[in-house]
C-alpha cells in the first residue's frame, strides 16, 4: 500500500495512514500503536518519509498539510516531512509540513516540531526547541 515499505518494520494496531502512496518508510522502522499520518492530497510533490531504523512512541501525529496563518482565502499549505535515520520520536508528539528531523535526533514525548531539527540533538516542548546535543556512548 505504501509508495515503499521496508524490510522488518513494525506498524502497531489503531495506526492510520491516509494517502499511503505518498508514505514511505525504510528498513527497521517501528511505529507505535495509535500513530496518524495525514500527508497532503492536493499537493502531487509532497510526501512523508521515514528513513532506515526510525521509532515513533504511542499517539505520534505527522501532518504533511496545513492551513496558512496568514491567508484567509489559499489553499492548503503542503510540504514533505522527512525523518532521517536512527531518529526517534516520543509518544503524543506532533510533526508539521516542511519539517525534517536530521539524523539520530530525538524528539521528547508531547513535542510540537514545527522547523527543522539538527542532526544529533535533542529537542522538546511546544514549540520545540533545543534541549541538548545527543551523545551515543560506546561500550
Amino acid at each position: 500500500m505504501c509508495r515503499k515499505l521496508g524490510r522488518r518494520v513494525l506498524i502497531d494496531y489503531g495506526t492510520y495512514i491516509r494517502y499511503p502512496h505518498k508514505v514511505i518508510i525504510g528498513d527497521d522502522v517501528a511505529i507505535n500503536r495509535g500513530c496518524n499520518f495525514f500527508p497532503s492530497f492536493l499537493d502531487r510533490e509532497s510526501l512523508i518519509i521515514l528513513k532506515d531504523r526510525v521509532v515513533l512512541g504511542p499517539q505520534v501525529t505527522l501532518y504533511g498539510a496545513g492551513q496558512s496563518p496568514r491567508e484567509r482565502d489559499l489553499p492548503d499549505v503542503a510540504a514533505t516531512i522527512t525523518v532521517e535515520s536512527d531518529v526517534y520520536i516520543g509518544g503524543n508528539s506532533v510533526v508539521r509540513y516542511g519539517v525534517t528531523i536530521g539524523e539520530g535526533a530525538v524528539v521528547a514525548a508531547g513535542s510540537v516540531v514545527v522547523k527543522d531539527v539538527a542532526p544529533w540533538t535533542i529537542v522538546g516542548g511546544a514549540p520545540a526547541k533545543f534541549i541538548s546535543n545527543r551523545v551515543i556512548e560506546r561500550t
